[in-house]
């Protein structure tokens, strides 16, 4: 813009310039046809037009280069890791719908002030992408209000197809990129609501990204990992679908033991769909485990997934799939990333208790490691090649001391309360062993 300014600056200073020495010059010579003068003039005229259109084109050029400009942009970077400390500092909520206020504000608030340009857009679109991991935080909760969340998530998706079509339209070339992460991000996010909604039969937005095109490890990883997911849940789905039982947790204790009670009802059509789902989620997985694999955070999630996964590949193929590994990994990496977290509050706590800084997502991260154990727990009950007096939960075994008060082996997680309900049965079951063992 300023280079511009000096332009045109120059030019108005050229023409007043020549204008006086023309009229200087006509007056030295007054017997000069006025004829000559007058084309002399007119040619200089339609020079410094055509001066004026390059320079109108050359500065509308650079401008549109700096707008779409997309050199060393964040979704290109190859070494490009989500800081889980900041955003953890950042988003302070002590519950669901604080958190959600929070969060959507953030959102909001890039999404007004920094998509500018495609590499300012291509920042905003890495923070979602990171902020993906937090979503679940909102609407797992006992409190979600989904129909808020629904509506300014809403919001979001259309600022963000705003913003794509105008890239759209100024440089294709530099929306690739973006267009791709809008599409994952929007699929996620489809994704996320209906799992939360209790269902297993999710919209397939995700298979139309194209996910080799996605160049940083984070969105890749992101990508692999909810492909996997989408299969994993088209999996159970099939398997809920063929016990004609849509409402069961096939990850409760009741839900697993109907399923394999019932596993040679099933038609070998419904068992080879399933199978194929369930194979393809495994390959997934398994990609996004190796793009994250020193990342601090995906490897809990990823694994449990995996884990997950090969536990009903084994049970359907009735071979020796490992599963038992990835779930252990689960629960190490979970509970590695807890004790950071502890670590950052305990730093960021200024004087306090470290109890009373207990915000939501402190609790979330609790959260997801319990689950892991609990649902560990629930797959070993059901198999057939592990003993029930093996099974252990944070170091004790469960059904080892008949004389243990049960009622103190699980931790307690506010605000979530799946684990509570798995918690429950792993606990009747335990106290049903002592009960027959007496």
């Amino acid at each position: 813009m300023k280079t511009s300014k000096v332009l045109y600056g120059l030019f108005i200073i050229l023409i007043a310039l020549s204008l006086a020495f023309a009229f200087v010059a006509y007056s030295w010579n007054p017997e000069k046809a006025l004829v000559d003068f007058s084309v002399a003039v007119v040619g200089f005229i339609v020079a410094l037009l055509a001066l004026d259109i390059a320079l109108r084109t050359y500065t509308s050029i650079d401008s549109v280069n700096a707008i779409t400009k997309m050199d060393g942009n964040i979704l290109d970077n190859e070494r490009y890791v989500t800081s889980l400390p900041e955003l953890l500092i950042t988003f302070k909520a002590i519950d669901s719908i604080s958190l959600s206020e929070e969060l959507f504000e953030s959102i909001e608030n890039q999404l007004r002030t920094k998509t500018g340009s495609a590499i300012q857009l291509a920042d905003t679109l890495q923070y979602l992408v990171d902020l993906i991991v937090l979503f679940p935080a909102i609407f797992n909760s006992d409190r979600a209000k989904t129909d808020d969340y629904d509506k300014r998530m809403r919001r979001i998706l259309k600022s963000l197809e705003k913003s794509q079509r105008k890239f759209v339209q100024i440089s294709k070339g530099s929306s690739i990129q973006i267009t791709e992460v809008i599409k994952l991000f929007k699929a996620v996010v489809s994704y996320q609501k209906v799992v939360a909604s209790g269902r297993l039969n999710v919209h397939s937005d995700l298979l139309h990204v194209r996910g080799e095109i996605l160049r940083n490890p984070v969105t890749r990883t992101v990508y692999n990992n909810y492909v996997g997911l989408y299969y994993n849940k088209k999996g159970m789905h099939t398997l809920q679908k063929a016990l004609n039982h849509t409402a069961a947790d096939l990850l409760s204790i009741a839900g697993l033991e109907e399923l394999i009670s019932n596993l040679d009802s099933l038609s070998s059509e419904d068992k080879e769909q399933a199978m194929m789902y369930f194979e393809f989620a495994k390959n997934n997985l398994e990609k996004a485990l190796k793009i994250s694999h020193d990342d601090i955070m995906w490897p809990g999630f990823i694994n449990y997934n995996l884990g997950r996964t090969c536990f009903f590949i084994n049970l359907l193929s009735e071979g020796s799939i490992e599963w038992q590994g990835y779930m252990a990994d689960s629960i190490r990496h979970r509970a590695i990333l807890n004790r950071l977290i502890e670590d950052i509050f305990e730093e960021h706590r200024h004087g306090s208790s470290c109890k009373s800084l207990a915000p939501h997502l402190r609790n979330f991260f609790y959260y997801q490691e319990e689950l892991a154990r609990l649902v560990s727990v629930n797959l070993m009950l059901v198999s057939k090649n592990i003993k029930q007096i093996d099974i252990s939960y944070r170091g004790n075994f469960l059904f080892r001391d008949a004389s243990r008060d049960s009622h103190t082996d699980f931790l307690s997680v506010e605000g979530f309360s799946k684990t509570s309900e798995y918690q429950n049965d792993i606990r009747a079951r335990i106290e049903g062993h002592s009960s027959g063992g007496a």
